[in-house]
């Protein structure tokens, strides 16, 4: 019953925005004085552990607060309503930054929301992703050692002579940073084919090495 209750919850609001970018409401009343972190999340959901472990690496102790609990589904309930945020789907984890709600957002946003309020300016956060796609032509591809494609399309990149950097999404931050590459870009992110490959912004799936050497040669003219 618990269950349910929560799956209930996290599908009565829809999902028709989650294309965009990640929802964030008004701003609202903080659950406490001092500045904070609030998790909504799930002890099975791999996002919510993973925000909780990078942000407590940064310094910023986090609130959990664990959405398997029906009393906490009900918090979250009244407070997504109260941030307005009744049209956003919700998708684990939902943060609760100094009273400004964002759902599954980027790690980017938590951090500047927090030191808004946080004493001697809050943490720096810095994204390992920005420093490639700041230097054009650059070829990204995202994939897995056991994935057969991936390593034929790395292969032939090679014997291109096209240099390109390879990124694991076992790693849960570059898991992150490819669910966000993708959404700006209007993909599906429940389920696609690997490898993903970003050339000089234009991300691909499962593209052929043609179309890879000529978007990343185009730009490099």
């Amino acid at each position: 019953m618990k269950k349910l209750f929560i799956l209930v919850l996290l599908a009565a609001v829809g999902f028709w925005i989650w294309k965009k970018t990640t929802a964030s409401g008004s701003e609202i009343k903080p659950l406490y004085p001092e500045p904070y972190v609030a998790i909504y999340g799930q002890d099975a959901d791999t996002w919510t552990q993973n925000y909780i472990r990078r942000l407590s690496g940064m310094g910023i102790s986090c609130i959990y607060r664990n959405l398997d609990q029906p009393e906490v589904g009900t918090e979250l309930y009244s407070r997504i309503q109260e941030a307005k945020l009744g049209s956003s789907p919700l998708i684990p984890p939902i943060v609760d930054v100094n009273g400004r709600i964002l759902i599954r957002p980027r790690m980017a946003d938590i951090v500047a929301n927090y030191n808004k309020k946080a004493p001697g300016g809050g943490v720096v956060w810095s994204a390992d992703s920005e420093g490639t796609r700041s230097q054009k032509p650059y070829v990204v591809v995202y994939g897995r050692d056991s994935c057969g494609w991936t390593k034929k399309s790395l292969a032939d990149l090679r014997n291109t002579g096209i240099p390109c950097t390879y990124k694991k999404i076992d790693r849960f931050e570059v898991e992150e940073e490819l669910y966000w590459r993708m959404k700006e870009a209007g993909l599906e992110t429940g389920s696609f084919d690997l490898p993903v490959i970003d050339v000089n912004g234009k991300v691909l799936i499962r593209p052929g090495t043609e179309e890879i050497v000529a978007l990343f040669r185009t730009s490099g003219e």
